[in-house]
């Protein structure tokens, strides 16, 4: 030890042990009246601390919150110090302590302190091998950050702990009121081609309105990874549910909201390597799941994905993607492929985000046999205007089936929808908790086809949250 160093350890020991000797009891009376030797005794353990002496500063600390079982600092104290002894259990503990101390009593406190609990108990956490309890840590200090360099730096470190953490779970959840939540006509006659009358339409035929409620959970665990690369094990959940306004009750009397819902539960294996003879990254996913449909059972799906990227630079990407699905249903399987490529580029002006997409759909119900081309252009502006992100998209598509029953008739040429929609995010940056933030979509789409059933036009909002980082 440097003899300065030396020095300033030795006094705070001797500080140190007359600031003890000077603390009272747990549970002797006049703990108040001593406020100020306490006071002096944080200022020595948090010296201890920063001088290399854990020892001692947990010797304190302990003291300290034994006579104020609500000492936030304290509490911060004994965490630091903890972990530095490689107690990284306690530290994590005595971290949630200080936490909720200083939740308790936030008047008088230091205004960076709870900022400097999150940051600790993450760093505790991160040393005991818990990742993903580090990078919740991480996301309650982004709240707590007193201006944006800290918040940059707390940013920085969570994806670096994302990175290193072989496990990952994501979630998303949105409402959206809409005025067709069944893809239902916007006429209330039913016609092929403008012209030909077949009939009045009727219930679940029309447009419903109501609330759709989508849930989605993901959990995600890298193995170690090998000489040709990584696999990722994975659960994914998917569901879609929806209630029916009064209206939508009196158009179709005999139909609930539960006759829309949809459930996905899938088990993934994902291979990441590279094309053979190359460093070009690869990566192929298998997915096992079961679906359910208006609360009856839909049958088991596999499905088979494969991704790679076309051009990768520091602000930009490409990449493609081959898709296949297959579904046993108890009305008959349902198989589908698809293709897409999808970009970004990250501009001064802007981020611009688009997608293409082709899919094709078979099964032995004439009326599920179809080609679909989509396509999707998003436009982000580079900063928040005021404290409000915004970002707009236009989508396009069409749809085409070759032939078409509607009864025991078909339909000339079949049917062809042609789909147009636009959409703009609104995210409140200055809203958030823990980096998520709500995000309110406004979109509309119209939908124009040859058999006015599936002429649709809908209007909705959706509320959901989104992560910053």
């Amino acid at each position: 030890m440097q003899p300065a160093l030396r020095q300033a350890a030795l006094g705070i020991a001797l500080v140190a042990g007359m600031a003890l000797a000077a603390l009272p009891a747990s549970g002797e009376q006049g703990a108040a009246e001593q406020s100020l030797t306490l006071d002096e005794a944080r200022d020595v353990a948090q010296g201890a601390v920063l001088a290399g002496q854990p020892a001692l500063a947990r010797a304190i600390a302990m003291r300290l919150v034994e006579v104020d079982p609500n000492d936030a600092r304290a509490w911060l104290i004994l965490s630091a110090s903890a972990t530095a002894m490689g107690d990284t259990a306690e530290g994590r503990r005595a971290g949630s302590r200080a936490w909720i101390a200083a939740g308790r009593k936030p008047e008088g406190l230091p205004p960076a302190l709870r900022y400097d609990i999150a940051r600790h108990t993450a760093h505790a956490a991160w040393q005991d091998g818990r990742l993903l309890a580090a990078q919740m840590w991480l996301r309650r200090a982004t709240d707590e950050a007193p201006d944006e360099a800290e918040y940059e730096r707390t940013v920085a470190d969570f994806r670096e702990v994302r990175r290193q953490n072989p496990t990952r779970l994501a979630f998303s959840l949105s409402i959206s009121p809409s005025n067709n939540l069944n893809g239902g006509s916007s006429s209330a006659w039913l016609t092929i081609d403008d012209w030909f009358y077949v009939g009045p339409q009727s219930g679940a035929s029309l447009a419903l309105s109501g609330v759709r409620t989508v849930m989605q959970a993901r959990l995600d665990h890298a193995l170690p990874a090998d000489a040709n690369g990584q696999t990722v094990l994975g659960l994914r959940a998917f569901g879609a549910y929806h209630d029916l306004s009064s209206e939508a009750q009196a158009l179709a009397p005999g139909l609930s909201g539960k006759f829309l819902n949809v459930t996905l539960v899938e088990g993934t294996v994902m291979r990441q390597t590279r094309w053979p003879g190359s460093d070009w990254p690869v990566s192929v996913t298998l997915g096992l799941g079961h679906v359910w449909e208006a609360g009856e059972s839909a049958g088991p799906s596999v499905r088979l994905e494969a991704e790679t990227p076309l051009r990768i630079r520091e602000n930009s990407w490409i990449k493609t993607s081959a898709l296949s699905e297959w579904n046993r249903r108890p009305d008959g399987n349902l198989t589908s492929l698809g293709l897409a490529l999808e970009g970004q580029w990250t501009l001064p002006q802007g981020t611009l985000s688009w997608v293409a997409a082709y899919r094709n759909g078979d099964a032995p119900d004439v009326n599920r046999q179809y080609s679909a081309l989509s396509g999707e252009i998003s436009y982000e502006p580079p900063r928040p205007i005021g404290d409000v992100r915004l970002r707009g998209s236009i989508i396009a598509g069409i749809k085409d089936y070759p032939s078409y029953l509607l009864g025991p008739f078909g339909v000339t040429d079949g049917r062809e929808d042609e789909t147009l929609g636009l959409a703009l995010d609104i995210m409140p940056v200055k809203f958030g908790v823990m980096g998520y933030v709500p995000r309110l979509t406004l979109n509309a789409q119209a939908t124009d086809s040859n058999i006015s059933r599936f002429e649709t036009r809908q209007i909705g909002v959706s509320l959901g949250i989104e992560s910053q980082f």
